[in-house]
């Protein structure tokens, strides 16, 4: 259930009394999990963040609100003088936190502004390199200052979400393929759901979670990394194969000059993610997890052609039977046993 705006504006008045309003609250597009709103003030704006039980954008699939919480968790570690603050920096971070209502499930944020994501602010981008090395540091940096932190790993346990992700994303992977083609002779049923199942499993480092490009955010050539939900104490390949398998999606719905761009910021990505985490890069992505990650990203690429997460993005204006998804799901299925350097070998011209 929504707050309704009465119950909102008094826990603002509450926590930022200083805080002086100007007109009502706007709800905002472009995320799925939350209800996200705006909320114009004198001096500053507001983000608002409330999570219901569900996704969002898809009421019929379950979601246990604490993710908010988590997200909550996440931002505090990356103020000034916490675990996390050398992570971040003015080039990269998350928005800062103003409150954090955990009874309402309400968090309040900083407002950015109306800055564009990294796909509309591709399309115009001349260079995409220089993103996709702020990014791969970012990350990097993530992965390797939280590796194998006892105390991150006590308070980022955010199972119920993986529990979910295997529910929608890899126990029904398969499903989603043989909707579309006939599957036979591949490992894709037995490798996806090993996959759910190991991601239940106590991680390696703290782990963003959602990298897509709905939560990169390009400001004055800065980066804001939003939604911190799916936040927990994972396997890194959940970050890199989130990334991966998105710039793929978007290179292969864009015109080739575009997909051009979309595949240096991979690269770009992935080789300075490579460089910052240095020797501990063999612990980070052993062969288990160099195995994963390609499955991760087959099974991102089926739950947003032929799963639930079709709808709001690249794939959705194509029917089932339009050449596109078929091969994208083709795509999909041989991404999964293959190499993380290879993924850009299935890409159809």
């Amino acid at each position: 259930m929504q707050l309704s705006k009465e119950e909102i504006y008094a826990l603002i008045s509450e926590h930022l009394p200083q805080f002086e309003r100007v007109g009502s609250i706007e709800s905002l597009q472009g995320g799925n999990l939350n209800y996200v709103w705006r909320l114009r003030g004198k001096d500053q704006n507001l983000i608002l963040k409330h999570a219901p039980p569900y996704i969002a954008s898809n009421p019929e699939v379950p979601l246990s609100n604490n993710r908010i919480d988590f997200e909550a968790k996440a931002l505090h570690l990356f103020e000034s003088s916490k675990k996390l603050s050398a992570v971040s920096s003015d080039r990269v971070r998350p928005p800062r936190q103003l409150f954090y209502e955990p009874d309402r499930s309400l968090l309040v944020l900083e407002d950015i502004g109306s800055v564009p994501a990294i796909d509309s602010w591709l399309s115009n981008a001349a260079d995409t390199t220089q993103i996709g090395t702020l990014l791969g540091h970012f990350i990097g940096l993530l992965h390797k200052t939280t590796f194998n932190d006892f105390d991150l790993h006590e308070q980022f346990n955010n199972k119920a979400i993986q529990e979910t992700r295997n529910q929608v994303q890899y126990k029904p992977a398969a499903d989603y393929a043989s909707k579309i083609i006939s599957i036979q002779n591949t490992h894709l049923e037995a490798r996806t759901k090993a996959l759910g199942e190991k991601l239940l499993d106590p991680g390696k480092c703290l782990v963003m979670g959602d990298l897509w490009p709905e939560s990169i955010l390009i400001k004055n050539e800065s980066l804001r990394l939003i939604d911190w939900e799916f936040v927990h104490f994972g396997r890194p390949l959940q970050d890199v194969g989130h990334f991966a398998a998105h710039c793929w999606m978007q290179a292969h719905t864009s015109s080739p000059h575009q997909a051009d761009k979309w595949k240096r910021l991979w690269f770009s990505f992935w080789n300075v993610y490579q460089q910052i985490t240095g020797k501990l890069f063999k612990k980070l992505f052993n062969q288990e997890e160099h195995t994963f990650l390609t499955t991760h990203i087959g099974a991102e690429i089926l739950v947003r052609t032929a799963g639930p997460f079709k709808s709001g993005y690249v794939y959705e204006p194509f029917s089932p039977t339009h050449p596109i998804i078929r091969e994208a799901v083709k795509s999909a299925i041989q991404i999964n046993e293959s190499d993380i350097t290879s993924i850009w070998d299935f890409l159809p011209a």
